[in-house]
């Protein structure tokens, strides 16, 4: 696993932040404030669709000329934070794709929640935050369209294979399956987004522009307690032509329910393995133990490490090991 980086910055009631699990998927809301839905992919009465699955979310309170929000914006999970870009560009000077000031965390597994068009950030590089961590304050940063100047706003998504990789559905159980809900804490209980907003609102993506989502807190997230964190079976390879062939051995962590297998090649020219996001995955079965990488170049020295998720996250991995294909 990654190390803990700097002393977490700590959310509003939520003293035990420190003692997290490192990683949890990235299932709940990212603002506090009342909000309301604007665009996503593919949501009714948006005129402006996404060309990946992501929300833009405006605090309500902006509504009729009220003063522009400095709403927080809150880790969907617990993992490593990282500044995409600390000084982005200000609003209606950037790219069209441009997220202006941004952040991503990283929540294990290849699994990445991406929060932009910020107007300040909260976190350093390379820090842990618990699930609920005050990550910045929203703002209107990036974006060659004018559409958003007058507002505050945050849009926000989930990525497979690290921030390169696709955006995926939104789903309670962070797996990237379709028709999801996010989770909210609305007085104190813990809520599915939209399904407890209205009847015939099933999924984000039928959420029409203008959906209001409730003020919620940190009071209803799980505590993980270091000593809850669920050791990884250990992990031998065997090089094959063209492919790796990884083995882990011992017991699975308790509910574990899917495994991911992460290789990356080293660069003699660099020095260096792939980073992380370049990398090559592959889920398999919980009931397999041994299962083949291929598609790899001959003679070539490539990092391994396997990855087991449970209701909770990514919360364990075998650590890397290097093998050289045959």
């Amino acid at each position: 696993m990654f190390a803990v980086g700097a002393s977490v910055t700590l959310a509003p009631n939520y003293a035990e932040a420190a003692t997290s699990a490192l990683y949890s998927d990235p299932v709940y809301w990212p603002l506090h404030v009342q909000s309301y839905v604007d665009c996503t992919m593919t949501n009714p009465g948006c005129s402006n669709h996404h060309d990946f699955y992501g929300v833009d979310v405006i605090p309500t309170g902006q509504r009729s000329g009220a003063p522009l929000s400095q709403a927080g914006v809150y880790s969907m999970g617990a993992g490593i934070a990282h500044i995409g870009d600390a000084k982005g560009a200000a609003c209606g000077t950037g790219t069209a794709t441009d997220f202006g000031t941004w952040v991503w965390v990283d929540h294990g597994g290849g699994v990445v929640s991406r929060y932009g068009h910020l107007s300040k950030i909260d976190i350093a590089e390379g820090q842990h935050v618990a699930a609920g961590a005050l990550l910045g304050v929203v703002g209107n940063t990036g974006d060659s369209s004018t559409l958003y100047c007058d507002e505050n706003y945050l849009d926000f998504q989930v990525l497979r294979n690290g921030y390169h990789g696709p955006s995926v559905p939104f789903s309670t159980k962070g797996t990237g399956s379709p028709d999801g809900d996010l989770l909210g804490c609305s007085t104190e209980s813990l809520q599915l987004w939209p399904l407890n907003l209205s009847v015939g609102i099933t999924t984000i993506e039928a959420m029409p522009e203008k959906t209001d989502v409730p003020a919620s807190s940190n009071d209803c997230l799980p505590r993980y307690t270091a000593a809850s964190l669920p050791g990884a079976p250990g992990l031998h390879l065997t090089a094959m032509p063209h492919a790796v062939q990884a083995t882990w051995t011992g017991s699975l962590p308790a509910g574990a329910d899917n495994v991911r297998i992460e290789v990356g090649a080293y660069h003699p020219s660099t020095k260096a393995y792939d980073s992380q996001w370049n990398e090559s995955w592959r889920d398999v079965n919980t009931s397999i133990r041994t299962a083949t990488k291929g598609s790899l170049k001959r003679k070539t020295k490539y990092r391994v490490r396997v990855w087991f998720h449970t209701a909770q996250g990514w919360v364990a991995n075998t650590g890397y090991q290097s093998i050289t294909t045959k």
